[in-house]
């Protein structure tokens, strides 16, 4: 069957046309017939209908589309502002970095006063104090930031919490400081007097030792070392104060003590007859030559025998 429209060949039982949509010539139809083929029309006839308008009808414009939208969702000056971000993580950081520099800083100086030092340790201690002002700055900076947008309650919590958490810090600090540099004052003094203990102690056995064996050569040495003498004295008794204090400290460095406290006490008679044989020889030296032997023989030579008594029954000072 041909079209009459298009002029293509439909099928017999077609009837629409397939290419155009053209209804096809009508055939015999019964009363059913009729209303089916009255459906057929009325479906072509409105999608033609339907194609027609859909092609004449303008594409909606982008100022269309927006102005729809704005219709549906709002219109921006009844849509909520964006609340600004406040700078909470920078304020906490800089107030962390404030508390940590300056109890460093106080520690420091702790440290350094009780050690009686002024070298790196005040050094360090004036650098980290110049952190911490900085940081101080720039958080009085973000705290006036954060006024301005009614945080005041905020704001003043964590200023208390602050100030809470810098006197820990400075408490802590200031103990440790305190208590290292206490330990660290006494170990470097036991150094020094150790030190100076030997240097005299050196120098009066030097002196003794190459003092030629007539009684004028020994009254003259006996004059040189009588300041050597006084110094020893007062560094053994320092010394002795100093390394019970140190083996109550340290109990675990009781056996070297116990040798070293032994030694001192030594070395403490060992003064003290040196000290008498001082005033022997400056008496001797005010009296004439016939009394010099006689003195010598009778108050001299028992000092030295008890100083030599003294080297054969106790353990020599360590050197």
């Amino acid at each position: 069957m041909l079209c009459t429209e298009c002029g293509n060949e439909c099928l017999k039982t077609e009837r629409v046309c397939r290419f155009c949509g053209t209804l096809l010539s009508p055939q015999p139809r019964s009363e059913s017939g009729t209303e089916v083929s009255d459906s057929v029309t009325t479906f072509v006839q409105d999608t033609a209908t339907d194609s027609a308008s859909a092609a004449a009808a303008p594409a909606p414009s982008r100022p269309t589309l927006i102005a729809e939208i704005a219709n549906v969702v709002g219109s921006p000056q009844d849509m909520p502002t964006q609340v600004p971000s406040i700078p909470y993580a920078a304020l906490i950081g800089l107030l962390l970095i404030t508390v940590v520099c300056s109890s460093a800083a106080l520690f420091s100086f702790v440290l350094a006063s009780k050690m009686h030092s002024d070298g790196i340790l005040l050094l360090v201690a004036g650098q980290l104090t110049v952190g911490a002002l900085v940081a101080l700055l720039f958080s009085i900076k973000k705290c006036k930031q954060i006024n301005s947008t009614s945080e005041h309650n905020r704001i003043r919590s964590l200023t208390i919490a602050t100030v809470c958490i810098q006197v820990m810090f400075f408490g802590v600090g200031a103990g440790m400081g305190k208590r290292l540099g206490t330990r660290r004052a006494g170990y470097s003094a036991l150094v020094r007097d150790w030190a100076h203990f030997k240097e005299v102690g050196n120098r009066i056995s030097d002196r003794r030792n190459s003092v030629a064996q007539e009684i004028p050569a020994y009254l003259s040495m006996y004059h040189s070392i009588a300041a050597d003498v006084t110094d020893l004295q007062t560094t053994t008794a320092r010394l002795l104060e100093e390394e019970q204090h140190y083996l109550k400290a340290y109990p675990e460095y009781g056996p070297n003590a116990a040798k070293e406290i032994n030694a001192l006490r030594t070395t403490q008679q060992r003064v003290a007859l040196l000290q008498q044989q001082i005033l022997v020889a400056a008496k001797i030296s005010s009296e004439n030559e016939q009394n010099r032997a006689l003195i010598w023989l009778n108050e001299m030579v028992p000092v030295q025998k008890q100083e030599d008594a003294l080297d054969r029954g106790t353990t020599p000072v360590p050197k």
